[in-house]
């Protein structure tokens, strides 16, 4: 039988919530002030050759260039899953810090790029795989991708595990 570890209390997962938040969150718009001032549209900057690159690029819409000029949309989205992460951190009181972190990243992501849309009017994105065709994307894309797969990753461990339990 699997050992269970204690849950963690509310203010260990307000904690921890907020400083991935705010790291996140800083380093994303960071990487975004710098992309604007330093990189050059045309120009794709190699980083590690034939696999990652930069170059600048503004998206007025979602992932994958979807949904353009719908940034009232795109921000109320991101308001209502960070609204909903933050639900989820005090009702449901995750017990595993993979998933506070993950709430955490899924609303860093959420609201670096409302902010994007908010104070630039589109997204700023600047990472590049140069090993296939896909959209240019940023750090808070990163983010809210990896927090959303440690969130379903531990889900389904955790649906796993009572299942074996029981």
């Amino acid at each position: 039988m699997a050992r269970r570890t204690a849950p963690m209390g509310h203010r260990a997962r307000t904690a921890l919530f907020a400083a991935v938040f705010v790291l996140l969150l800083a380093v994303d718009q960071a990487v975004k002030a710098w992309a604007r001032a330093a990189l050059d549209p045309a120009a794709v900057v190699t980083l590690v050759p034939h696999v990652l690159g930069l170059t600048l690029v503004q998206n007025g819409g979602a992932a994958f260039g979807m949904m353009q000029g719908a940034t009232i949309l795109l921000v109320v989205c991101a308001v209502a899953v960070t609204a909903g992460c933050c639900v989820a951190l005090r009702r449901f009181e995750p017990a595993n810090p993979a998933e506070v972190i993950a709430l955490g990243m899924i609303s860093s992501g959420g609201v670096g790029n409302a902010i994007d849309r908010v104070s630039q009017g589109s997204v700023t994105d600047m990472l590049t795989f140069l090993f296939m065709n896909f959209p240019v994307f940023n750090v808070a894309d990163v983010a809210l991708t990896c927090g959303f797969v440690i969130l379903v990753a531990t889900m389904f461990a955790l649906a796993r595990r009572e299942g074996v339990e029981s």
